[in-house]
């Protein structure tokens, strides 16, 4: 039977990336995407502007003209009740209120979006695969200590969180598990994914500013030894298509993560960084806590110039409350997904592509 995949979040930055890659590795799968939008035109727009962010000049271009569109919300009874998703053999769910402010719409999207879906596709006569994406960090902030965290591990109910999105998509795992045992799902967590290996911080800046503050304010709440899980979004899109497509999955849990062989202390990252900004020898780095950091916001502007210097602050000090947790990958890796690269080694993409952004310019690019 063809294969029929039906995605959601695809004009999220995880989801276009990895739907960019599928059209090119996968060409004659049937692709349904499902887009919150007025009119098929407008959703195909949406779809469309998305992809093109993951155009490369070595690789054939991207079109949609191949994508079914269905116009609907994951909430909403109706869009869920359209013929064509019978078909589906294969499904990515990829969409996420990803807010760090929001609580009640993460909570809606993120629960009530997801376990709709998911109980819906259990009644899909031919599916053979449903990929439910997770994060890594829904471990909470409790598992700070551990050096690395294996996918078994959590969620658990008692766990702490630092945002509502966390504690939303772990809650989310657990009904699933609880409500929805008879669906051949795989859960995949992604950890920190920023920027692209060889398109930089094109597609996206979301994150990558966060490490950039840091390393202009020269300020953490741990030590430089301790190691930041981060991965490329092209390197999360392969593993996802592995995760659906691949035969006989040796687990239901896998960690879509830099593991201990690719993960970077910021020992490593802050001489990368280096490579931009000059050694600054005279503005060493020091280990101070989350208010200190934000009290001494005189140093904010020099370091960042103009901007939402309210909403910075805001948003560092729910990134410096997150773990510095490695997060296992040899589940993933055994299932033949290549190791990815790592942070240090295409940072300077990331600083090259696109050049002159800001800190500020990058940070809108998580709204």
């Amino acid at each position: 039977m063809r294969p029929t995949l039906f995605i959601t979040g695809a004009t999220g930055f995880l989801g276009a990336a990895t739907l960019a890659h599928f059209l090119r590795t996968v060409p004659d799968a049937r692709v349904i995407a499902m887009v919150r939008a007025s009119s098929i035109e407008a959703a195909r727009a949406r779809l469309s502007r998305s992809l093109a962010r993951f155009e490369e000049p070595s690789l054939a271009p991207l079109t949609t003209d191949s994508v079914e569109i269905v116009l609907g919300d994951l909430v909403d009874a109706a869009s869920l009740d359209q013929g064509v998703i019978s078909a589906v053999t294969h499904v990515l769910h990829a969409a996420a209120d990803t807010s760090f402010r929001s609580v009640r719409n993460v909570r809606r999207v993120n629960i009530l979006g997801a376990l709709a879906l998911a109980h819906r596709m259990r009644r899909a006569p031919h599916l053979v695969r449903y990929v439910h994406v997770g994060t890594a960090f829904s471990c909470g902030v409790a598992n700070a200590a551990c050096a690395v965290l294996d996918e078994d591990d959590y969620p658990h109910p008692d766990a702490r969180h630092a945002v509502e999105y966390t504690n939303a998509k772990a809650e989310a795992e657990m009904l699933l598990a609880a409500t929805a045992q008879d669906l051949p799902i795989v859960i995949a967590r992604p950890s920190i994914i920023i920027g692209h290996s060889r398109l930089g911080c094109g597609p996206s800046g979301s994150i990558f500013w966060v490490y950039r503050a840091m390393d202009l304010l020269r300020r953490l709440t741990t030590s430089l030894d301790v190691r930041e899980d981060i991965v490329p979004v092209d390197f999360a899109a392969t593993a996802l298509t592995t995760l659906l497509f691949k035969d006989n999955l040796a687990h239901q849990r896998y960690h879509v993560s830099a593991g201990e062989g690719a993960s970077c202390a910021w020992r490593e990252i802050s001489p990368a960084f280096d490579r931009h900004h000059g050694a600054r020898p005279e503005d060493p780095w020091l280990k101070l806590s989350i208010d200190e950091i934000l009290g001494e916001r005189h140093r904010f502007a020099p370091r960042f110039g103009l901007g939402d210097e309210e909403r910075l602050m805001m948003a560092l000090g729910l990134y410096y409350r997150f773990p510095s947790v490695v997060f296992a990958n040899a589940r993933l890796l055994a299932e033949g997904v290549h190791p990815p690269p790592r942070f240090v080694d295409y940072l300077d993409a990331c600083m090259a592509n696109p050049a002159g952004r800001s800190v500020y310019d990058q940070m809108r690019d998580d709204d």
